[in-house]
């Protein structure tokens, strides 16, 4: 039987990244060093393995690895051999399992094997069918992000015909501008003329998001927009896009707009540096609507202020789980480690939307190290699995530059 597509890349994985060695040299990764005399029989027994499973007989595979497994439980290789033959036949939990037991041996994470289960399961959400277009989206520029090149242009493809401003429409696009695709944020800022104000808000935090400061000039224009949520929507963007030359306009919206865009005005100013709208954060920061005083909080992201952090640090023993999730995200570049153990701690939530959202800024805030990877990995929630598989692949990448 000749091998799947799938096996051929994950048996050149294996090869290009010098997994394939002999068990001599695999021995420093295990818990006991391979005696001499039993050199030859492993290495005939991992060479067997990789040849069962260049051929497509997964099973065959294991079952040959098992054997080295069973005396050398921390062997690398055979380990890798055994979760690639599993990934092969989607039994994810098994090499979970036996990525499990070869850190247990190993009495530490390995964050290059845990990287191969995270590709898997990547790759496992680009297949599903029907697909969720903004898991997939992501999903792919992760992959593309660690130089997956068919994924980067499935992600071209994906946003080759959108021309909405539906979510789902936007987030190939989003994805690609992240990766540094300046046509997509041109893309994107073309789309800002939309007929409906939700559309132009959809598209700016698109651009917020997207990081495409290129296309700040563009927002400026919405600062006029008749609709107070555009506005709004601008301001905030400008202010997280640094883009200094919005400063005038957005004096203007604070003196004399609604309530509602004076705020986001105001939190734009404070992130360009303006001290103008000083007097009144540090009112709404003083506000009992937890909503309000972390708006406020976030025109002090880009400041070395610490003013905010005991107001918002409050709202971290919050009754509203969102609430405490959105303090502990803005807490994060100040004091990393209370941020850390309030998400960790949300992961613990029977809601599958506030153990994503946790996960969502554990990876984004880089507060994940390889256990608590592994932890979302295992999660039956695929939108948890994501973020624990991207920031896992994004490890593995770095660790085996280094």
């Amino acid at each position: 039987m000749m091998p799947s597509r799938c096996t051929a890349i994950l048996i050149f994985v294996l090869v290009s990244s010098g997994l394939a060695q002999t068990p001599a040299r695999q021995a420093s990764g295990a818990a006991e060093p391979i005696p001499p005399q039993a050199t030859g029989e492993v290495a005939k027994a991992l060479a067997g393995a990789r040849e069962s499973l260049a051929g497509g007989r997964a099973e065959e595979a294991i079952t040959s690895v098992n054997s080295v497994l069973a005396r050398y439980p921390a062997n690398r290789e055979a380990v890798e051999i055994k979760i690639t033959a599993l990934l092969e036949r989607q039994q994810f939990e098994q090499a979970l399992a036996t990525y499990d037991a070869y850190t247990t041996a190993l009495k530490k994470p390995d964050v290059g094997v845990l990287g191969l289960i995270a590709r898997a399961e990547l790759r496992r959400v680009v297949r599903r069918q029907p697909g969720d277009a903004v898991a997939t989206a992501a999903a792919l520029e992760r992959l593309a992000g660690a130089g997956d090149g068919e994924a980067l242009q499935a992600l071209k493809r994906a946003a080759a015909s959108q021309s909405s401003t539906s979510r789902d429409a936007l987030a190939p696009l989003v994805s690609l501008a992240r990766l540094g695709d300046t046509d997509a944020a041109t893309r994107l800022a073309a789309l800002l003329p939309s007929p409906s104000w939700e559309g132009k808000t959809a598209v700016i935090r698109a651009l917020q998001d997207a990081r495409a400061r290129s296309q700040a000039p563009k927002i400026v224009a919405l600062l006029d927009d008749p609709q107070p949520q555009v506005r709004a929507a601008a301001a905030l963007a400008l202010g997280v896009l640094q883009f200094a030359d919005a400063v005038p306009k957005l004096q203007g919206l604070f003196k004399h707009d609604l309530p509602m865009v004076r705020l986001f005005a105001a939190v734009a100013l404070r992130r360009l540096g303006q001290t103008s709208a000083d007097v009144f954060l540090a009112g709404v920061l003083n506000s009992e609507v937890p909503e309000m005083r972390l708006t406020a909080a976030e025109a002090y992201q880009s400041s070395k202020s610490t003013q905010w952090v005991p107001r918002v640090r409050e709202l971290l023993g919050d009754r509203d789980e969102m609430a405490r999730l959105r303090a502990a995200d803005l807490l994060a570049p100040r004091d990393a480690a209370v941020a850390r153990t309030a998400l960790v701690s949300a992961l613990d939530s029977p809601i599958p939307l506030l153990r994503e959202e946790a996960a969502r800024i554990l990876d984004t805030r880089d507060l994940l190290d390889e256990k608590v990877m592994r932890r979302l990995l295992g999660d039956p929630y695929e939108g948890v699995r994501l973020h624990g598989a991207g920031a896992a692949l994004k490890a593995a990448a770095s660790s085996h530059r280094q």
